[in-house]
C-alpha cells in the first residue's frame, strides 16, 4: 500500500501529511535544504534547528545577540505555523560557537521565554552551518483541543 500525501495551504502555510506525521513549512522562513521546519507527531512538535537567518536566507549582522533573536523569531514562525506559541515549548537545545557568549544569548532567550522556562541543553560546538554563532532547536507539546491547533492538523488522508 502506497503512502498517501495530502497538500493543504492554510493561511499561507504548507502542510504535508503522512499518517500521524504533519510536516510544517513556514513561508516566513527560507525554503532551502532537505528538511522540514517542523514535524508534528500526534501532539508533539519537533522544531528544526534555527539560525539567525532572515527570510531571504541571509544571516543577520550584529553578532550573537542579533543571531539569537532572529533564531528565536524563526522558531516562532514554526510555532505559529503549527498553531501554537512559545508557551508550548517544553525543551530546547542551544548550539553555540563560543560558550562565553551564553550570557548574551540568555538575555535574548528570556525575551521569548520570560517564565516557566523549557528544559534546555546548551552545547558549545566548533562550527555551525553558514558560520552561524548560535542554532536553537525545540520540542513543543500542543493542546490539540485548541481550535487553532485542531484546524491546522485535522486533515484527512
Amino acid at each position: 500500500m502506497g503512502i498517501i500525501t495530502t497538500t493543504l495551504t492554510i493561511l499561507f502555510l504548507v502542510v504535508f501529511c503522512d499518517g500521524n506525521r504533519t510536516f510544517i513549512m513556514s513561508p516566513e522562513l527560507p525554503q532551502s535544504g532537505k528538511y522540514s521546519h517542523g514535524v508534528l507527531v500526534d501532539n508533539t512538535l519537533y522544531i528544526a534547528g534555527q539560525v539567525g537567518m532572515d527570510k531571504e536566507g541571509v544571516m543577520v549582522a550584529g553578532g550573537i545577540e542579533n543571531e539569537t533573536r532572529q533564531a528565536l523569531i524563526n522558531m516562532g514562525h514554526v510555532l505559529t505555523a503549527a498553531g501554537c506559541s512559545f508557551k508550548d515549548v517544553v525543551k530546547t537545545t542551544v548550539y553555540i560557537q563560543n560558550i562565553s557568549d551564553a550570557t548574551i544569548m540568555n538575555q535574548v532567550y528570556v525575551e521569548f521565554f520570560p517564565q516557566n522556562y523549557p528544559a534546555r541543553a546548551t552545547v558549545q560546538i566548533a562550527k555551525l552551518h553558514l558560520d552561524a554563532l548560535v542554532e536553537i532547536e525545540g520540542i513543543a507539546v500542543l493542546d490539540l483541543s485548541s481550535t487553532s491547533v485542531a484546524s491546522h492538523v485535522n486533515m484527512e488522508n
